[in-house]
């Protein structure tokens, strides 16, 4: 067993492949197989106009084609790349005390990112702190889809509870299917576009969680439905931070 320990810049790609892959070809005009060359030439050919998952995709298929049209061993690729993280930092609820509103504003000026408000009392608390205003964008058509907002310094802002609910739920869906321009799609679509996300949330309590109508239409308060969005990003392999005010 050899080690080897090597330095990755940005954007810099490392394979791992079995020797079924090097061997690959081996007794169909190549003796040993077109052999770690072969593959590290094929990568340089085509690394430059292919998505990671289109090369690695092509690899195998190469590996087939030049086998017969079969695989004659275990053909296994592992790619790595570099990539700067894209962070993400999540605003949600009014804090708990009056008082900590300040700091919860200078969590957001100071937050990494793209910045999400998700509650329409969270985004008056912050725009009033950072002397700035909300306006509206879309009206939004129904629980489904509620209205979104624009705010200096916010990426994007929608309503809290009823965002997070169905955010929470597409968040188990193939994201290929999240296409959609409501405000839930665009929030799961950001999720699933993060490798790190910030989640700021306000623990003061809201009385209008507790109506029979959210009851009724299973819609968690905001707390639950935060909770729900953070476990199902840990098991996506994201890599969450919570900060409660």
């Amino acid at each position: 067993i050899g080690e080897v320990k090597i330095d990755l810049e940005e954007e810099d790609m490392l394979f791992i492949f079995s020797d079924g892959v090097s061997q690959s070809g081996m007794g169909k005009g190549r003796a040993l197989g077109w052999g770690e060359d072969g593959v590290t030439s094929f990568i340089g050919r085509h690394c430059s106009n292919m998505e990671p998952e289109e090369l690695l995709d092509a690899l195998v298929e190469h590996c087939q084609k030049i086998s017969g049209n079969q695989y004659e061993d275990d053909t296994s690729i592992i790619m790595i790349q570099a990539s700067k993280a894209r962070h993400l930092s999540l605003f949600s609820g009014p804090p708990r005390w009056r008082h900590d509103d300040s700091a919860y504003a200078d969590a957001f000026r100071n937050a990494a990112g793209t910045k999400v408000i998700c509650g329409s009392t969270t985004s008056g608390i912050l725009a009033r702190e950072l002397g700035t205003r909300v306006r509206l964008l879309t009206e939004g058509e129904g629980l489904h889809s509620p209205p979104t907002y624009a705010m200096k310094g916010a990426d994007f802002v929608t309503e809290g509870a009823i965002a997070l609910n169905q955010a929470a739920n597409l968040l188990y869906a193939d994201p290929e299917e999240v296409k959609g321009k409501s405000a839930p799609e665009q929030l799961a679509r950001l999720f699933f576009n993060s490798d790190v996300i910030d989640v700021y949330e306000g623990l003061a309590a809201n009385e209008a969680h507790e109506m029979l109508l959210f009851k009724q239409l299973g819609i968690r308060i905001r707390r639950e439905a935060v909770r729900a969005i953070l476990n199902r990003l840990e098991d996506l392999g994201k890599m969450v931070h919570y900060y409660p005010f």
